[in-house]
């Protein structure tokens, strides 16, 4: 589960970061991530922890909420109409929360870094 964690992490911040006000003022394109949780896919019908690790795994998710893809289609649809850009999304049982928030720059502190 590291690679899959870390790239997940990694993307999510890359779209934060080109979602970035700063780069939507200047280009008029709005930048949304999107984090389903567990989801009834190919993907999670397989195995994929094994060893001393799957007994961890088990504990993680017995408890999980689990969703179909057609409730994270639904969910996406309802976010693409009142997301901000920057701004990530967690989807989880069909339903959708903003994401922790992250910090970065304001404009104004973008432009002071920028032409000082």
């Amino acid at each position: 589960m590291v690679s899959y964690s870390s790239s997940k992490y990694a993307s999510s911040t890359f779209s934060k970061s080109l979602g970035h006000p700063y780069n939507f003022k200047r280009t008029g394109i709005r930048i949304v991530a999107l984090c389903p949780e567990l989801t009834h896919t190919a993907m999670t019908a397989k195995q994929t922890v094994w060893g001393d690790q799957l007994e961890d795994y088990k504990k993680v998710i017995k408890d999980a909420v689990w969703q179909e893809p057609d409730e994270v289609g639904k969910a996406v649809v309802q976010i693409f109409k009142i997301a901000d850009s920057g701004t990530a999304w967690r989807i989880s049982g069909g339903k959708h929360t903003l994401a922790p928030a992250y910090q970065y720059l304001t404009d104004e502190e973008i432009e002071k870094a920028l032409y000082m």
